[in-house]
């Protein structure tokens, strides 16, 4: 699984700072100032992203943890990239994101440590 799993995860690692690269970009052209916020949350996701490599080790039984905090600031991503959607009270799809990121949370959560 490992010799497989680990650089296909690893090139999507790098599609993923391209994107997120793309994004400071955009929000740049859009602002004409620097989005400071968004490069550090696009810094702290990616920096938990390649802590997830780590569940290629068997003994690393911390990687749930690091899971389920991914889903808690991949919510935060989406709220902070649609801030002027909810100012302008369109927060469906944003809303229906989070929903959809606590029920992965809590279903990851059980999955590790069933009842």
């Amino acid at each position: 699984y490992a010799y497989f799993g680990a650089p296909a995860f690893l090139s999507c690692l790098i599609s993923l700072a391209l994107g997120f690269g793309l994004q400071v970009i955009q929000k740049r052209l859009v602002s004409g100032q620097m989005p400071w916020k968004v490069v550090a949350h696009a810094a702290v996701f990616y920096a938990q992203m390649i802590g997830v490599l780590l569940v290629i080790l068997e003994k690393a039984n911390f990687v749930a943890g690091i899971m389920c905090t991914i889903q808690v600031v991949y919510m935060a991503w989406v709220v902070h990239l649609n801030l002027e959607e909810i100012r302008e009270k369109r927060f469906v799809k944003p809303l229906v994101y989070c929903l959809s990121g606590i029920v992965v949370i809590a279903l990851s959560c059980f999955a590790f440590n069933p009842l």
